[in-house]
């Protein structure tokens, strides 16, 4: 919401909350909580406020997030291409959809790019890639891992 509304959240040097972490609160424990829940609401507010159906949109990554990536906008009816950088994949249909080599991301023109990449490391290499190219993040690319 604060996003959406183009809120600016400001930091202070007071204590404003002591925080009790343990391993058995429902944050860590109830179904509700879990990453596919999230991954649902950051799709929705993806389509909602920053994808542009006018730009070709991408899906990077072909793993598990990235499949459920690519189930949502299925269901959505939202065309897309997959691409992934592993060579067991590239090449096979996966629900419909042929997983492209990561090579080709860059052969189109100006696309909207999700990631669904979890290892840091390879996130660093594409931001900057991403940066030699000047695209921007949160609005040619968006991270979602």
């Amino acid at each position: 919401k604060f996003y959406k509304n183009n809120l600016i959240v400001v930091s202070s040097n007071e204590t404003l909350h002591f925080w009790r972490d343990y391993s058995t609160r429902t944050s860590r424990t109830d179904s509700n909580y879990e990453d596919n829940f999230f991954l649902k609401l950051k799709m929705k507010y993806f389509l909602e406020l920053n994808y542009n159906s006018n730009r070709k949109l991408q899906l990077w990554g072909a793993g598990n997030k990235g499949k459920e990536i690519a189930r949502y906008l299925i269901d959505k009816n939202i065309d897309f291409e997959w691409f992934s950088n592993n060579v067991k994949k590239i090449g096979k249909d996966v629900y419909g959809k042929i997983i492209l080599s990561e090579k080709e991301v860059f052969s189109k023109n100006n696309p909207q790019i999700i990631i669904a990449i979890g290892i840091l490391k390879e996130q660093d290499t594409l931001k900057s890639i991403f940066k030699s190219k000047d695209l921007l993040p949160n609005l040619d690319y968006f991270f979602f891992s």
